[in-house]
């Protein structure tokens, strides 16, 4: 599959050697491999880099085009500390994980681009029959597909020279709090104005992904509104807590074992990409 940025280079090295060609191709692929942000095409499998300002809560990330924010390699703190009165036993102790290059999504897979990833719809499986309306529709959080089959999506789903996949738990516990070794994104605190304006938890319904606050790296919905699929030490865990869970679920640390058939009405999950 032709890349988008290369065809650019290619238009402007008409007429050059082979070599030049194989050196544009090069030069366009170090050009995505390098950026911060990067954006994945649903429809045609395309990567690309993401240029000047970048605005995660821009709407047009909520369609067919996928953004991604990139992890440097490194080492990250996770984890909760034995004293921590609200941590539980599989959250400490406080440790630096090492972790490899990887783009994170900055939103959770909504809907729309469920449908574009798989074909299906599973939320219609979970779902209470009374006031769909409530729970279906383009932006809201896709749900109700099993660990097994999003991970059965995400290897069927062709890119161009990209690998797409659940995210590891110390990626996602790293996004999550956005470099900060705290139980939240804003800190520590269950009840701050921060709070309110980044977690969906304890409500009546989720809403559009994207609709609140993103962290201090520009990610959304990290707390609350869908639980997220991650692969765990020992299998698939969900983590973030969800719109109907209280908001001491969506601690950073908090986990909850998933077998390869779960699946339920506010369970979704979020992408990687990987070189």
């Amino acid at each position: 599959m032709k890349h988008p940025l290369l065809g650019l280079i290619l238009v402007a090295a008409a007429g050059c050697s082979t070599q030049d060609g194989a050196t544009g191709e090069l030069a366009a692929d170090q050009l995505v491999s390098s950026g911060l942000w990067i954006s994945l095409d649903l429809a045609d499998g395309s990567v690309a880099a993401v240029g000047g300002t970048v605005d995660p809560a821009d709407p047009r990330w909520q369609g067919t085009t996928l953004l991604f924010r990139q992890i440097v390699p490194g080492a990250a703190t996770i984890g909760r500390p034995v004293a921590d009165p609200l941590a539980e036993v599989d959250e400490y102790p406080r440790r630096d994980g090492a972790h490899g290059r990887v783009w994170i999504c900055a939103h959770e897979l909504n809907q729309l681009q469920w449908r574009m990833l798989s074909g299906d719809e599973p939320w219609y499986g979970v779902l209470p029959v009374a006031d769909l309306g409530a729970y279906v529709g383009d932006r809201l959080p896709a749900v109700g597909m099993t660990p097994l089959q999003a991970e059965t999506a995400c290897e069927s789903f062709h890119t161009d020279g990209w690998t797409v996949s659940l995210p590891e738990a110390l990626e996602w516990e790293l996004a999550c709090t956005g470099g900060r070794a705290s139980r939240f994104a804003w800190g520590d605190a269950l009840e701050t104005d921060e709070a309110a304006a980044q977690a969906r938890c304890a409500a009546d319904a989720p809403i559009g992904c994207g609709s609140l606050a993103g962290n201090d790296w520009g990610m959304h919905d990290m707390h609350g509104n869908a639980w997220e699929m991650v692969r765990g030490d020992y299998g698939w865990e969900a983590r973030g807590g969800a719109w109907d869970q209280p908001l001491l679920t969506a601690r950073s640390t908090n986990r909850m074992a998933l077998e390869h058939d779960s699946a339920g009405w506010s369970l979704g999950l979020r992408l990687v990409l990987r070189r």
